[in-house]
């Protein structure tokens, strides 16, 4: 089982669980809006995982954040056609995850939404 926790009311997390289409490709993967799962975001964040930092993916135990989470969802989940298959180098992920971050956090801003854990 896959478990992949994100910001529902983000409109760039939303878009981007359904363009990477995780769940009609993988029958096994569990997508949580983590606004939903408080439970889940706070026994994440017990553990060094803020969801307000980034999504998460627990796989088989092993849980990732950031550009490892991008680099497996990219490497493993994602279809060819999306092109995500060759941009799975987690260096260049964690590279650039600050600046996604800072896009996801305006958007809520602009839309009048407050991080999950504020």
């Amino acid at each position: 089982m896959i478990r992949i926790l994100y910001d529902g009311d983000c409109p760039f997390c939303a878009k981007y669980t359904q363009y990477t289409q995780l769940k009609r490709r993988h029958g096994d993967v569990e997508l949580i809006n983590a606004r939903e799962r408080l439970d889940l975001v706070e026994a994440y964040a017990a553990q060094g995982h803020d969801i307000d930092e980034s999504f998460i993916v627990e796989v088989e135990g092993h849980v990732l954040s950031r550009g490892a989470a991008m680099a497996y969802i990219h490497a493993n989940l994602a279809p060819k056609w999306t092109g995500l298959p060759y941009l799975a180098h987690q260096g260049f992920l964690e590279a650039i995850y600050p600046t996604l971050k800072g896009g996801r956090n305006l958007a809520l801003k602009l839309l009048g939404r407050k991080k999950i854990r504020s």
